[in-house]
């Protein structure tokens, strides 16, 4: 008799929590922890059916993410979520997609783009 091999697989964790509460204007969805790929299918369960620009994400309690968690992040902002409480790391990997746009020149006849490039290479130390 040939013995069977039984693979046992811990159960599935999930780094993030969501908390949920409806005001006046929407929904306000706080995230806390870490948002992972998991978290990620639990933000779109979610929201999913809500309006996106009645949405507000909360994310001063947000620690880390990966690709997944930035995709939808990014994905719900552009869809017109309201981004509240992010930090400025955060802030700034929602907003890295953004010099590609055509933002026009400033009031000193400065190319925006260049200045927010600028800004990114000092913060990543590379300047």
């Amino acid at each position: 008799m040939s013995a069977l091999a039984r693979i046992v697989l811990p159960p599935v964790t999930v780094a993030v929590r969501l908390v949920s509460r409806k005001t006046t204007t929407g929904v306000v969805l706080t995230v806390l922890g870490a948002l992972d790929q998991a978290g990620a299918d639990l933000v779109r369960a979610e929201v999913a059916g809500l309006s996106a620009t009645s949405l507000v994400l909360e994310l001063a309690g947000l620690v880390s993410f990966d690709d997944a968690g930035l995709a939808v992040l990014r994905e719900l902002s552009a869809a017109g979520a309201r981004i509240e409480g992010a930090s400025p790391f955060v802030s700034l990997r929602l907003g890295a997609d953004s010099d590609t746009r055509d933002e026009g020149a400033d009031a000193g006849g400065a190319d925006v783009r260049e200045g927010k490039a600028v800004s990114r290479r000092r913060v990543n130390g590379t300047l």
